[in-house]
């Protein structure tokens, strides 16, 4: 028996998100109703019988917000994590349990789910993005969180990454990270927001330029394109509704820009009809 069809058949509930971050398993409920605090322990029991190296199970309370980028969880059940800690440096063994190690093409990142930003469902996006990038880049990457899609790149390529992040936890846990994978000389974090970031200098002179936070990147699209250099490869993620994500509306989003758009691509849905999309811009 499947894992959503054992907890519909066991607690009648269909609707529940699910998402897994190092051994953290995080799970929304729908809000139409109040569920018992037995009945999500009992969901919480299923999920690590068919997930066994979750050892932490949480409930999101709320969505991601705010200038850091932040949701909020509390703790539904907590088992040992023995041998998750043993994967640590001895100074990172202290976590609490809102705090994991998730681990991604080699690459460990540790982080804490109710101060920082990390989304599982762009692993791939940071695998294509990683074997895109040539030896010798010269990267910038906005919106670092947890510095996660810089230490796939740093980890696979001999680049350079300067790295920007305004909340001071995500900054304090890529510092960490970049220790951790032993990169603290391929990536510099700049603890600043990005419009102070990007203001503060008359061009930014990077053969690539990550954007991927769907929420924030449009407001300093135009910017970032407006001070890359020519043929500066652009990430930039967005939120579109179906209706709009085609090749002719893609193209029309960004005629007024001097882009090229290489490809695009949906990343994941978060809505019945709302996606985010990926574009692939090169400068013109």
């Amino acid at each position: 028996m499947r894992l959503r069809e054992e907890i519909k058949e066991k607690t009648g509930l269909e609707s529940i998100g699910f998402e897994i971050i190092g051994d953290i398993a995080i799970v929304e409920f729908p809000k139409s109703h109040e569920i018992r605090g037995d009945i999500k322990e009992r969901i919480a029991e299923i999920i690590r019988k068919y997930n066994p190296n979750v050892n932490v199970v949480v409930e999101k309370v709320e969505d991601v917000s705010g200038t850091y980028r932040v949701a909020n969880h509390v703790l539904i059940k907590m088992w040992d994590r023995k041998e998750l800690l043993e994967k640590l440096p001895k100074e990172f063994r202290s976590l609490s349990w809102e705090e994991t190690l998730h681990v991604e093409y080699g690459v460990r990142c540790l982080l804490n789910i109710n101060k920082t930003y990390f989304s599982s469902k762009l692993g791939f996006e940071r695998k294509r993005i990683a074997e895109q990038v040539k030896e010798g880049e010269k990267i910038l990457l906005l919106f670092a969180g947890t510095g996660i899609f810089g230490l796939v790149i740093a980890k696979k390529k001999n680049v350079r990454i300067d790295a920007v992040e305004i909340n001071p936890y995500s900054c304090e846990y890529a510092d960490r990270n970049l220790k951790i994978n032993k990169l603290t000389d391929k990536i510099i974090i700049y603890c600043q927001d990005v419009k102070g970031f990007i203001n503060q200098r008359d061009t930014l002179n990077y053969d690539r330029i990550l954007m991927p936070a769907p929420k924030d990147a449009p407001a300093y699209l135009e910017k970032v394109v407006e001070k890359a250099k020519p043929n500066t490869i652009i990430h930039y993620y967005f939120f579109e509704n179906i209706s709009n994500i085609g090749e002719k509306s893609i193209k029309e989003r960004f005629s007024h820009l001097p882009v090229k758009v290489s490809c695009y691509r949906k990343v994941g849905s978060i809505g019945t009809k709302t996606y985010r999309v990926v574009v692939d811009l090169i400068k013109v």
